[in-house]
């Protein structure tokens, strides 16, 4: 088991709470097996700070109190000691203040992340590193493919993401992300956030949507967790997923019980889990044309 923690500093990539070169550790990390997989959070969130680090939240090796939190690291099984955890890279950035501005760091950022992937990629040629994304983390994500090559990146799994789908597309279409697989998770429990971000960040007079509503390519599926026929597909998979408790819920992607263990077989099981296969079974569909969860929560709660 591996769990590394960094942020971006600037441009670079330091690790977080040590004056310690990250070289050495990571290098040693990279010793183990199983995948490498960079997690990162969305707005809001800023390291080193007393109330909004994320290493102290869903970082955290073990839950943190606080209802909008899962340990990602535990939950994902970068912390087991079984002989394919593989290696969990937590990355931290400035995510605070307005939306444009977190929007303006998280550019900056994705220079410190494409410098990590190259080390990892430098250090370990033969092995590719996963992206796991949410919020805002997913417009990092996508900066970040720019910046790279082809076969650097292997599957990126989007929970929630704040970004419009031409964004995705532009980055789909470089030679990272070409060569990368992108699983867009999503619910309708986002709906009163996706339609926000339409709203306060779309073009005038622009028709941009968010990839909450969807998004299509020959390399991305779209995964609908209000979805009943998803999840009974999934179940069959050996996944329960629980089904929406909330109306309104940005965090359920990774709240959900048992989405975290299926997003971690996507991460190491490639092969049993192929994209291909995926989009044969599961049908995409534009979902926000229809506000109505096909999987009606108990009661009305707020997020």
């Amino acid at each position: 088991m591996a769990l590394i923690r960094i942020n971006a500093e600037g441009r670079t990539p330091v690790l977080h709470g040590t004056d310690a070169p990250l070289l050495p550790v990571l290098s040693r990390a990279l010793e183990t097996t199983g995948p490498i997989t960079v997690m990162l959070h969305g707005y809001k969130f800023q390291p080193n700070s007393a109330d909004y680090c994320p290493h102290a939240h869903i970082f955290a090796p073990i839950d943190a109190d606080c209802a909008k939190a899962v340990s990602w690291p535990g939950r994902l099984g970068f912390l087991s000691h079984s002989e394919n955890s593989g290696v969990g890279i937590a990355f931290g950035w400035q995510a605070r203040g307005s939306l444009k501005k977190a929007l303006r760091s998280a550019v900056r950022a994705s220079f410190a992340l494409a410098t990590l992937i190259r080390i990892i990629r430098r250090e370990a040629p033969q092995r590719r590193v996963n992206l796991v994304a949410h919020s805002m983390g997913a417009y990092l994500t996508l900066q970040t493919l720019h910046r790279l090559s082809t076969g650097d990146i292997g599957r990126i799994i989007v929970l929630n993401g704040a970004v419009f789908r031409p964004c995705v597309a532009t980055a789909l279409r470089t030679d990272a992300g070409k060569s990368a697989e992108l699983f867009n998770i999503v619910s309708s429990e986002n709906t009163f956030y996706d339609i926000l971000f339409e709203r306060l960040l779309g073009r005038p007079g622009s028709h941009d949507r968010s990839i909450g509503r969807g998004f299509d390519a020959p390399n991305a599926l779209t995964i609908r967790l209000d979805d009943k026929a998803t999840l009974s597909h999934l179940s069959t998979l050996g996944h329960d997923i629980a089904p929406p408790s909330r109306w309104i819920c940005h965090w359920s992607p990774y709240l959900r019980e048992g989405a975290m263990s299926f997003y971690g077989d996507l991460l190491r099981n490639p092969s049993d889990l192929s994209l291909h296969a995926l989009q044969a079974q599961l049908a995409p569909r534009d979902y926000l044309a229809s506000l109505r969860l096909s999987v009606r929560p108990p009661s009305c709660s707020t997020a």
